[in-house]
């Protein structure tokens, strides 16, 4: 959520590293073809910033403190960019299905019987759902 309120920001920041004329580029083969390698600082350190907010809010951080920025797996910060644009769409069906899940249980006896002899109620198949992700 952070990022995504943070959009703007990160857009001119990405494209200050992309047109920066103090920070060449290198076309490489990273695996998902040839892109433009090109380190963006700017774009980094206000990533890390937020990282490190985001870390502030909770008691205890599960998951990777790496950002993945002019490497093989991001290799520029417009790769960054349109990778974060796309988040909300992964998972908002499974934002949907956790959200509405009691609601579907309680009104339909089959569901309802499904999840329970399946998984063991509702809160189960909502932490293997989320286990998946």
């Amino acid at each position: 959520r952070d990022i995504i309120d943070d959009m703007f920001r990160l857009w001119a920041m990405a494209e200050e590293d992309l047109l920066s004329e103090s920070i060449t580029y290198s076309l490489k083969d990273t695996g998902q073809g040839m892109q433009r390698v090109q380190q963006s600082p700017l774009t980094y350190k206000s990533m890390q910033r937020i990282l490190s907010r985001v870390q502030g809010k909770v008691n205890q951080w599960i998951g990777s403190n790496v950002i993945h920025l002019g490497d093989h797996n991001v290799p520029n910060a417009l790769t960054f960019i349109d990778k974060y644009t796309q988040v909300p769409r992964i998972l908002s069906p499974i934002v949907t299905c956790l959200e509405n899940l009691e609601r579907i249980c309680e009104e339909d006896d089959g569901v309802n019987t499904f999840i329970e002899t399946g998984f063991g109620g509702v809160e189960q198949v909502k932490k293997d759902i989320l286990y998946d992700f």
